[in-house]
């Protein structure tokens, strides 16, 4: 198996935290708003 399981979870969690700051910055709905520029480029 080339994968474990705590790869697969990792790469789960790694999307819902991309997926979460996308939904944050949608209700936003500022392009310069706080959660565009501070908080979703911080996981990167």
């Amino acid at each position: 198996m080339p994968l474990e399981s705590i790869n697969y979870l990792m790469i789960v969690l790694a999307a819902l935290v991309i997926a979460g700051s996308y939904w944050g910055m949608y209700m936003e709905k500022s392009v310069d708003g706080v959660f565009a520029l501070f908080i979703s480029p911080s996981p990167l």
